[in-house]
């Protein structure tokens, strides 16, 4: 058998048309190729000329941040981290020199730690000791130790305020709470023994102080919450920088643009910051039959507005009143001290913290209107 093969010609010319249909593909994908590579290199060039010019623009204004940070967080009334703030609630020179308040790795101190709270920010540190000066209990509270269950037969006051409850350069027995507790056990005729827990947090304002009443305090079973008020509660980061060193990021621009933010909605918030708190206390407070007890402390800087060194604090007794909160200003007893006024800051204050007679006298005035006045569950205001 034969076998008939093509045409050289036909070959060839098959040949030449598969090889010429290859060579059209090729120059087509390198066309295709050169293109894409094109479009690539044209959007990175773009990306280039809009990412220099935001990275130096970020590093111009990281490095004005850097220089002026202190003076714009003081045009908002904001206290600048430092490390070295953490050490001023001890009096003894000994133990601050001994650099135990410096920021740790964490960014924690030996006294404050963050809080898992966003709305507390930071709570003290569990069993931390200074000395003898400062000592945190289990629960991370400045006094002694003490179980959330409250014990049978005892009246238990829970006090929540901040570095005035707290006690700024007192010892804890000196401290009005602690005052008070001894007070009220050694009273004639008491029929039952009390309990006054000193809660207070260095720093605190208002809203932090509401938001550990609802997730701590109230926990203890209180028979009556005792709030502190001090004149800075309406303020964001006034605590000598821990609010500040607790809230920051690695960039002092995005942290410059969030606390702006923060102040311009709090500025056209329809309530303050006193306000939506101690209605929220006064909420959660009666849900749970708990009495409130708002405690006003003057600060100097009130205390003289033209010369006089007594103004009622009208304003948080109005507003306690509404909320069905009860409200004693502690002005009267403290001006009473020092009835010619000269020598009232040297006895009884040191800006706004009271000094050891300070707690005694804010002590005494509290355990007297306990006597006199047994304070009630309020309505509560939604």
């Amino acid at each position: 058998m034969s076998i008939r093969r093509a045409p050289k010609e036909q070959l060839s010319g098959k040949e030449s048309s598969s090889f010429s249909l290859g060579q059209v593909k090729t120059v087509e994908d390198r066309g295709n190729t050169g293109k894409g590579r094109s479009l690539l290199k044209r959007v990175a060039v773009n990306g280039l000329l809009v990412a220099v010019p935001l990275c130096l623009l970020l590093a111009l204004s990281e490095t004005l941040l850097w220089k002026y940070e202190e003076s714009l967080l003081q045009k908002v009334h904001v206290e600048a981290d430092d490390s070295s703030n953490d050490r001023w609630c001890v009096p003894d020179m000994t133990v601050i020199n001994t650099g135990a308040f410096q920021w740790d790795r964490n960014g924690d101190s030996l006294v404050h730690t963050r809080s898992k709270d966003r709305t507390l920010v930071y709570e003290m540190r569990p069993n931390a000791a200074v000395g003898d000066i400062i000592k945190i209990n289990a629960l991370g509270f400045r006094d002694r130790e003490f179980i959330a269950k409250k014990p049978e037969g005892v009246y238990r006051i829970a006090v929540v305020g901040d570095s005035v409850t707290f006690g700024w350069d007192q010892r804890v027995e000196d401290t009005y709470p602690k005052v008070l507790e001894r007070l009220l056990n050694s009273s004639d005729g008491a029929s039952r023994r009390y309990e006054v827990l000193n809660l207070g947090v260095v720093g605190y304002n208002a809203e932090q102080e509401m938001e550990l009443i609802k997730t701590r305090v109230l926990d203890f079973q209180p028979d009556l919450v005792l709030v502190g008020y001090c004149v800075n509660d309406p303020a964001i980061g006034a605590d000598m920088g821990l609010w500040r060193h607790f809230t920051r990021s690695p960039s002092r621009t995005w942290d410059f643009v969030k606390l702006r933010c923060a102040m311009v909605i709090e500025r056209y918030r329809h309530e303050g910051i006193v306000e939506r708190s101690y209605r929220e206390i006064a909420r959660v407070c009666s849900e749970r039959h708990v009495p409130v007890l708002v405690a006003l402390f003057p600060a100097l800087w009130i205390a003289y507005p033209e010369g006089s060194y007594y103004q009622k604090n009208t304003a948080m007794e109005g507003l306690c009143g509404r909320l069905g909160l009860t409200a004693l200003d502690l002005f009267p007893a403290f001006a009473a001290v020092d009835a010619d006024s000269t020598n009232i800051a040297n006895k009884v204050l040191v800006g706004v913290h009271p000094t050891a007679v300070g707690h005694r006298v804010a002590a005494e005035e509290i355990c007297r209107f306990l006597k006199e006045h047994e304070p009630v569950s309020g309505a509560g205001h939604p």
